[in-house]
């Protein structure tokens, strides 16, 4: 409760017509993982999961009513954020850090096997479609010049502005700071790492 994707539901249902907080009964049952052992028992109703549990909830039985990821939105859930402060005194350390996640998304792309390996280790989990639905789940929304969509500020702003109205009046680009990913376009490096 209160978390992002607690507002990013709150969100879509109120989009369609409900009242979440009237109309339906929020549970906090923990990560993932929890919610599928939770559906699958017949404790909650419904539940929202990314890969790799929304193959596992299919497996066991479950239906999907909304896939997200069709509706238009963008919701930056994983980025960079540091403070202002720290890209003063190291700047070098940002641009390399972000040279090196540039590198990290062509190596992602061009090394499957080695990604779904890691993927395994990490997750426990070996089923072959599973991880071969969080590869293409990647592929799919990370942008290969990894700029700040704006879109996602925006949905995010839409997302809170209940909770905190100066949402409504926030302006992106005070917290929105482009110029490593611009340098590393413009220097050419990311065209070239995408032509080897």
């Amino acid at each position: 409760m209160g978390t992002l994707e607690d507002g990013v539901l709150r969100y879509l249902l109120k989009e369609r017509g409900l009242n979440p907080d009237r109309e339906l009964t929020f549970v906090p049952m923990g990560a993932a993982p929890q919610r599928v052992i939770a559906l699958s028992r017949g404790l909650i109703d419904a539940a929202s999961f990314i890969a790799p549990q929304d193959i596992q909830a299919q497996k066991l039985g479950m239906h999907e009513l909304l896939d997200m990821s069709q509706l238009g939105l963008y919701n930056p859930a994983s980025c960079f954020a540091t403070t202002k402060t720290y890209i003063r005194s190291n700047r070098d350390t940002v641009a390399r850090v972000m040279r090196a996640f540039t590198e990290g998304i062509k190596f992602y792309r061009d090394n499957r096997e080695f990604a779904l390996k890691v993927t395994a280790d990490f997750a426990k989990n070996n089923d072959p479609e599973v991880l071969n639905a969080s590869y293409e789940s990647v592929i799919r929304f990370q942008d290969k010049t990894p700029y700040v969509n704006p879109k996602g500020i925006d949905f995010i702003l839409k997302v809170i502005e209940d909770r905190d109205p100066r949402a409504k009046t926030f302006d992106p680009q005070s917290v929105v700071d482009s110029s490593f990913i611009q340098e590393l376009d413009k220097s050419g490096f990311i065209d070239a790492l995408w032509r080897k």
